[in-house]
């Protein structure tokens, strides 16, 4: 349609005949499939019977405001033809040049090849140049419909931003590329298909190479991955519905805990996916990665703000020693656990619902591991770890692990099952479980936590302990090595308002005596700087088996021990009231070292004269001495140890009170000792034979 007069001009040249050499229309404007050009006129140049050029020039082009988004405002269109073939009804232009200032996008060129017989056309041709990266594109146009491909040459990262960077202004996006920063090189390609305004299916390919990029905090890094992604979109525009593929086959991605190496485990992901009304639906995902996992998934995401509606994810297949490295090992690297060999398999189930985990259930089949220290190994594990929130409906799920012979740091156990729940915050035990250790166990008698890793966080624990070789355990510890077992009750360990509760005492049964602990209690367990306190109260040990295992020097005889009111900072006591002595009518041997006397006169301040008798005269002649009694004791207070012993002495504190002959007595005259200083001397005491008296 013209606005405007039609200027028609036909000019004759003076070639024979008088034959039509030029045909030139103008108009205002002209409507022509959807666009407005203004300022137009049209040529055909015929310079002899053999060639011509066709020349259609805008001043301005106006199109559907969706595309002029993109593109901005349209100018100075030229659209040139040579040689065309007009032959009712075949009509083809060899060589079409298109050229067209965008406000956005500069000069945009493209040269085709266009044929057309009736309603059908096919073309083809190059251009424009986009982001240093020129299209190359072919279609055709028939009554039944249309379809067009195109394709353009690997792009980079940078130059694809300062493409878009217009378009990208203020938008979520935008902020992201400039977090991510992210570097490397795409290939676009592409296909549509369909009939009029109508779109009836579209194709698009990525293939990205060397892509590396990170955020601010370094939780997501890529770095040199490679793959593709493949998009097959249908429906109309607004709501449009789509199928897309992605593989990758090298590179490492590392999101948070998650190391992912597309190097040895290539990923592919099969989806379907719908746009309704801001969510976007997935009604399928499928996703295989290569000797590691295999699965599928669904899920509908709020695009605005982002959030997880619902989603449910089944993984059929999760292989060891994959695993441990993409999902295990970055989170344990602190601790001992950093290095595991791992095999086994394990299955799954996920569901999420207003961005929450609503319901997990995972079976582990013949998980086995070990790490080269020989710091942790189990073998024969399997399992089935169930946990539920709050908002699922029906009965509690229960969990277990079982596995047949298990060690950690050197303590080394048989065959075990636990019975448990997991839901929410909280976890509790469904029955006693048997814990076997060395030549004994532990059976857990309850195990209950509540609100886990909240500051209301809550618990309670009971157990006993079947007697225990205390030789293995020491020797598994790199401990001297004790006689004798332990063995005793723990009776209800309960954790409120951050402090741990023993309800009533600990007991253990240990060098043929007995220790009771009671009033114990743990301030901030699990914070920076633990606060112990408690009384202990040890009865008729057997001093022979605790003096054998160091080097302090041999005692034979029964000990009493009293701690009465520990506390400890951070776990280095900082206050007590001890006291060690030979118990009320022990009728046991009492003999005694010469190194046990050197030792203990250390302690208490005489060492000097004591070595000196012992290094002179007839008493260096005995190894051993008979005693009456012995005992000392220390009241901790700001650093300093309030010592005294047995009974008072003319010049002290009698440490040792001997009896028979020869008699030797060990008076101590030191009442105020510096705790470290003392501590060393023990130590000293008992890892060498020289002692160093002051």
């Amino acid at each position: 349609m013209m606005r405007s007069a039609l200027v028609l001009l036909l000019a004759c040249g003076a070639g024979p005949g008088g034959a039509i050499d030029l045909i030139q229309i103008e108009a205002d404007s002209v409507a022509v499939a959807g666009a407005r050009l203004t300022g137009m006129r049209a040529s055909l140049a015929i310079s002899d019977g053999e060639h011509s050029v066709a020349l259609l020039e805008a001043v301005a082009v106006q199109v559907p405001t969706e595309i002029l988004a993109h593109t901005g405002a349209l100018r100075e269109l030229r659209v040139r033809c040579a040689d065309p073939l007009i032959r009712e009804p075949r009509f083809a232009c060899p060589a079409l040049q298109i050229d067209v200032r965008s406000v956005r996008l500069g000069v945009l060129q493209m040269r085709a090849r266009v044929e057309s017989n009736k309603a059908n056309a096919n073309f083809s041709g190059t251009g424009p140049t986009l982001a240093g990266a020129k299209l190359e594109w072919n279609g055709s146009l028939a009554p039944q419909g249309w379809n067009l491909r195109a394709s353009a040459p690997a792009v980079s990262f940078d130059a694809l931003q300062k493409f878009a960077s217009p378009w990208l202004a203020g938008t979520a996006l935008r902020k992201t590329l400039a977090e991510f920063k992210p570097t490397g090189s795409i290939t676009l390609s592409g296909e549509a298909r369909g009939r009029g305004a109508q779109l009836a299916r579209a194709t698009a390919g990525i293939a990205f190479t060397n892509i590396n990029l990170t955020n601010e905090a370094s939780t997501i890094i890529a770095e040199k991955v490679a793959g593709r992604l493949d998009v097959q979109a249908s429906g109309n525009l607004a709501e449009p519905a789509a199928t897309l593929t992605l593989s990758a086959t090298a590179g490492q991605v590392l999101a948070g805990p998650v190391l992912l190496d597309f190097n040895v485990n290539a990923l592919q992901v099969d989806a379907d996916a719908r746009l309704d009304k801001g969510a976007l639906s997935l009604p399928r995902i499928v996703f295989t990665q290569q000797r590691l996992a295999r699965g599928n998934a669904q899920a509908t995401l709020m695009l605005s703000p982002f959030a997880v509606r619902e989603a449910s994810v089944v993984l059929e297949s999760l292989q060891f020693p994959a695993a441990y490295t993409s999902y295990l090992q970055i989170p344990l690297t602190t601790t001992a656990f950093n290095s595991l060999a791992m095999t086994g398999r394990a299955r799954g189930s996920l569901q999420i619902r207003d961005n929450a985990p609503l319901r997990a259930d995972f079976v582990l089949t013949d998980i086995a591991l070990h790490d080269p220290a020989k710091r942790i190994a189990i073998t024969g594990l399997v399992g089935n770890l169930r946990w539920w929130s709050g908002a699922q409906e029906g009965p509690p799920a229960p969990s277990f692990l079982q596995w047949h012979e298990a060690a950690m740091f050197g303590i080394e156990g048989g065959a075990a099952r636990l019975d448990f729940l997991a839901h929410d915050m909280d976890f509790e035990f469904l029955k006693p479980a048997r814990l076997p250790i060395f030549d004994g166990a532990v059976l857990v008698e309850k195990l209950v936590a509540r609100g886990i890793g909240r500051a209301d966080m809550q618990g309670a624990f009971a157990a006993q302990i079947e007697p225990i070789s205390m030789a293995r355990i020491c020797k598994a510890f790199g401990w001297p090595e004790f006689q004798g077992q332990i063995s005793g009750r723990v009776p209800g360990l309960e954790f409120r308002d951050n402090l741990l509760t023993l309800g009533g005492n600990l007991e253990a049964t240990v060098f043929d005596g007995s220790i009771v602990a009671s009033k114990l209690r743990v301030r901030d367990p699990l914070g920076k700087w633990p606060r112990l306190y408690g009384d202990i109260v040890a009865r008729n040990l057997d001093l022979d088996q605790i003096t054998s295992t160091f080097e302090f020097g041999g005692i034979t005889g029964r000990l009493d021990a009293d701690v009465i009111g520990l506390e400890t900072f951070n776990w280095s006591p900082t206050a007590f009231d001890a006291r060690l002595a030979t118990p009320k009518g022990d009728r046991s041997p009492h003999r005694i070292s010469q190194k046990a006397v050197k030792n203990l006169s250390n302690i208490g301040g005489g060492g000097g004269g004591v070595t000196a008798a012992l290094q002179s005269g007839f008493l260096r002649f005995f190894d051993t001495f008979h005693y009456d009694r012995l005992g000392l004791s220390c009241k901790l207070q700001n650093d300093v140890c309030l010592m005294n012993g047995v009974e008072p002495a003319k010049t002290g504190y009698y440490i040792v009170k001997g009896s028979g002959i020869p008699r030797i007595d060990i008076i101590g005259n030191s009442r105020r000792v510096d705790w470290p200083t003392l501590m060393a001397q023990l130590v000293a005491g008992m890892n060498t034979d020289n002692i160093v008296v002051k």
